[in-house]
């Protein structure tokens, strides 16, 4: 299954639940830009159940693709009036594990684009997303901590 920006998918939590994802951007090498929903589904939902708007995530990551392209998260449909700019390409924080040094990581244009790092302070990087990628696993264990599962 190919996913396409903004279409909404189902991330399976366990128990028959189900958080919601929408793929914002699109990359190279199954990298996929996502928004997750603050919404925990007993079952998996419609498109029309499933919408939420940007400000109602719960969490912005970069993620591997790999579990919506076998299916094992099912792609849902597109949202209605899909506008990519409503759905913005944030910047990103990084902490250096060594040096404890500050990074914003900012992608010029797309995520296939070479991102770029700026040394930063802790507080200028505070609430920003987590820079690097997110496999499936680390995907569905954040959602489930997030959501309660």
């Amino acid at each position: 299954m190919i996913v396409d920006e903004g279409c909404l998918f189902g991330v399976p939590l366990g128990g028959g639940k189900y958080g919601v994802g929408l793929a914002a951007r699109i990359g190279d090498r199954g990298m996929t830009l996502g928004y997750f929903s603050g919404q925990l589904f007993d079952g998996l939902p419609s498109t029309a159940e499933a919408s939420f708007l940007p400000h109602s995530a719960i969490w912005i990551a970069l993620f591997g693709d790999l579990e919506i392209m076998n299916g094992r998260w099912p792609v849902l449909g597109k949202v209605a009036g899909w506008d990519r700019e409503v759905w913005p390409l944030p910047d990103f924080g990084r902490t250096a594990d060594l040096s404890g040094r500050h990074f914003r990581v900012s992608y010029v244009g797309d995520i296939k684009s070479r991102p770029m790092e700026i040394p930063s302070s802790m507080d200028d990087i505070a609430g920003l997303p987590e820079a690097g990628a997110a496999g499936a696993g680390f995907v569905e264990n954040r959602l489930r901590r997030l959501l309660g599962v």
